[in-house]
């Protein structure tokens, strides 16, 4: 188990959807492997997920673009610091 995979849930299709939606550039591809990766999930049903997490996160204002995704992780590439 790791941090990012918590119930250690382990499928060859979707790990190789996952593998392809993070190379592949067209923007119509990656979403039917999001879609087909979402059936797979489903139908495997490895988890279910009932807790609701509400986060305060306090920062300079200077601090620009801070943003997290559905997972919690902090989209680190998009923050910048305003200097003027």
């Amino acid at each position: 188990n790791s941090q990012t995979n918590p119930t250690g849930y382990c499928n060859p299709a979707f790990d190789a959807l996952i593998a392809d939606n993070e190379t592949t550039l067209d923007p119509a591809k990656r979403i039917q492997d999001i879609k087909d990766v979402q059936k797979i999930f489903y139908a495997d049903q490895p988890s279910l997920y009932v807790e609701t997490r509400y986060s305060w996160v306090f920062h300079a204002s200077n601090l620009q673009d801070f943003h997290y995704v559905n997972d919690g992780c902090v989209l680190f590439d998009r923050v910048w610091l305003k200097t003027h």
